[in-house]
């Protein structure tokens, strides 16, 4: 017998892979249930990431809406003898992305090579002598704790159009052949992407986080002008160190000379640390994160892409967040801080013959991180855990006094208490600024069209059959 039947197919191999993504049978069987429910039959094979996946409904035949129906009379032979009415069944949409190819094909060459160049200039540089002799210290601890050392291998990449908000193209490096998933699968290659240790399918420029660095120094600027910080015609003199906050190494410009009197255009055009570490400062990292998210550095874009993260920027709520559970934090120092806090309690309690209930850790633990928040000074911290050691564990005054306990305790939670210092460095894109590489690019593309901040979005539309 012949039948018809339909196979997804991917001409153009890896390019935009991450963007068009693939489809595969449904696994799980709350999603089974719930495709059930729209129609799909059990093999139908769906979206599984990209715009496959957060498209599904409009390019799907599957639905029961777009199923065609026969009905027809049979004799006692099962022989059809009379069609009685019949519906044709409808294919699924069409869905156009903004993209253009041809620069989709050249942002990923450019990313990779110039990923593949970075790295080759970092293996010279650690295999040089007076690298080995400079990071002597350093080595050495890696090779105790059995750590490598980090080269460049991934990246990504966007490029919009300001005027629209539309992605012309987006890269993330490494990638994979969708060509691979057509038809029979290739097992070896599909095997060879899912135990690649760079996770190549994973969409870097939606899905990770990294400090921006300078290109945070517009926001700086914009925030600075707007709250009265600064204004066009502000000079401010490149001491080269910064000596405004209590930080031990007090931040240096990254010029080895100083830049001299610099004004909000001459500090963006050199990108002069200690003009923004100045102006940081003064504006505070409560303004400082209200100008980044009218911008659109502290939310999801929205693009039509499953898997976006949110990206944000350091202050202390972000930093800890006392509302939040412990493993719903921002950032990972609350976590490691409670694990630490946690991990001590425990050891007091073996040193004392005293086994804790996990509840009871866990209360005392969240109460001496809410230290952190309720309390306005750090001379004040050690008082407060005393007094939490006192009162929760029913430690003795002596055993806390003679075992340093608050000096402890406290050196748990001292990276969870935002500075006038953490401030300074997020104003110049570092710190605890997280920000994704589509985000940054929506933020360019705000500022390049005079501050009106356009849906970022990669359909460009929807037509059906």
């Amino acid at each position: 017998s012949i039948a018809e039947s339909s196979e997804r197919v991917y001409p153009k191999g890896s390019l935009a892979a991450h963007i068009i993504g693939y489809v595969g049978k449904i696994t799980s069987e709350e999603d089974m249930q719930t495709y059930k429910e729209k129609g799909y039959s059990t093999n139908a094979l769906v979206g599984q990431s990209g715009i496959e996946s957060s498209m599904e409904d409009q390019l799907s035949p599957y639905a029961s809406n777009r199923q065609g129906q026969q009905v027809v009379e049979v004799n006692r032979r099962g022989k059809i003898v009379r069609q009685l009415s019949y519906t044709a069944p409808v294919d699924g949409d069409t869905v156009q992305l903004t993209l253009d190819t041809q620069l989709q094909a050249v942002l990923e060459k450019a990313l990779e090579d110039n990923i593949n160049e970075i790295n080759k200039e970092q293996q010279k540089i650690i295999k040089s002598e007076r690298w080995q002799k400079q990071k002597k210290s350093i080595l050495e601890e890696y090779e105790e704790q059995g750590k490598e050392i980090q080269l460049a291998q991934t990246g990504a990449a966007v490029a919009m159009d300001p005027n629209t908000g539309a992605v012309l193209a987006m890269a993330s490096y490494p990638g994979y052949d969708l060509s691979i998933l057509t038809g029979t699968v290739d097992k070896q290659a599909w095997n060879a992407v899912v135990n690649d240790e760079r996770y190549p399918l994973l969409n870097r420029a939606i899905a990770t986080k990294d400090t921006p660095g300078s290109i945070f120094k517009l926001c700086t600027a914009l925030g600075g002008l707007m709250e009265g910080v600064i204004t066009p015609e502000t000079e401010i003199y490149d001491a080269h160190t910064y000596e405004g906050t209590d930080a031990v190494h007090p931040p240096s410009c990254w010029s080895r000379t100083s830049h001299g009197d610099q004004n909000v255009v001459e500090a963006i055009k050199n990108s002069c640390n200690y003009f923004f570490y100045w102006t940081g400062e003064r504006l505070g990292s409560t303004a400082l994160s209200k100008w980044a998210a009218k911008l659109g550095l502290t939310s999801r874009t929205g693009i039509e892409l499953p898997g976006e993260a949110t990206s944000f920027v350091g202050n202390q709520s972000m930093l800890y967040d006392a509302s939040r559970a412990i493993n719903n934090q921002y950032t990972s120092k609350p976590i490691y801080a409670a694990r630490m806090i946690k991990k001590k309690l425990q050891e007091i309690g073996q040193d004392r013959g005293i086994e804790y209930d996990e509840d009871r850790l866990d209360k005392v633990t969240k109460s001496m991180l809410d230290i952190v928040v309720t309390t306005e000074s750090k001379s004040e911290w050690p008082a407060r855990i005393h007094d939490i050691l006192l009162a929760d564990m029913n430690l003795p005054v002596e055993y806390i006094r003679s075992n340093y306990l608050a000096n402890t305790f406290q050196s748990y939670l001292n990276d969870l208490k935002w500075t006038a210092n953490e401030t300074i460095m997020a104003a110049i894109g570092q710190s605890d600024n997280l920000i994704t590489p589509v985000q940054l690019a929506t933020y360019a593309a705000t500022i390049a069209n005079n501050g009106t901040r356009l849906r970022t979005h990669v359909v460009d539309k929807i037509t059906d059959y």
